[in-house]
């Protein structure tokens, strides 16, 4: 049990943050880390909204050993966290009713991507997709997919000038 609980053995974490409109002070963000669906068997029958105590302690858990994890690396960080909220893959197949709890539905595979990917273009006009089960998995990926649509849309170079001049701050 005490493996499942340790971020450590995780082997990628990716943070996503914007600055908060409202706040300018603050930067709401997530954190995302690979898990499976097999350390939540025991929950699994369980409703959402209606876990028990058990599976909220192991949420938490999760939750408390990532912002040591992070602590150890960003020392000060632990304490400004205001608030956070978990979610797992039970979580996921609660919402999105998605393939054994993944976060971003369908799965994905290595032999998906470079000349083998999905593009964004289809033989309906106008009709473009994007996605991480497109040219990448994951928040990158879907991403980068998005970024390749609007491309054929408005033009790639365009969007490279407007990303840049914007990085500048012009």
């Amino acid at each position: 049990m005490e493996a499942q609980n340790c971020v450590d053995n995780f082997r990628l974490i990716n943070f996503v943050s914007i600055k908060n409109l409202d706040d300018p002070t603050t930067f709401p963000f997530m954190i995302l880390i690979p898990d499976n669906i097999a350390h939540y068997s025991e929950w699994r029958d369980s409703s959402h909204g209606k876990r028990p105590k058990e599976y909220i302690d192991h949420m938490k858990n999760k939750a408390e050993n990532l912002l040591n994890y992070i602590e150890k690396y960003k020392p000060g960080f632990k304490s400004s966290v205001k608030h956070y909220a978990t979610a797992g893959p039970l979580t996921n197949i609660h919402y999105n009713n998605s393939v054994e709890g993944s976060t971003f539905g369908i799965y994905h595979s290595i032999k998906q991507t470079g000349v083998r990917a999905i593009g964004p273009r289809t033989h309906i006009n106008n009709l473009f997709l994007t996605g991480q089960n497109t040219l990448f998995p994951g928040v990158l990926g879907a991403a980068i997919s998005g970024l390749h649509a609007a491309g054929y849309i408005i033009g790639m170079k365009n969007i490279l000038k407007e990303l840049k001049d914007r990085m500048l701050g012009e």
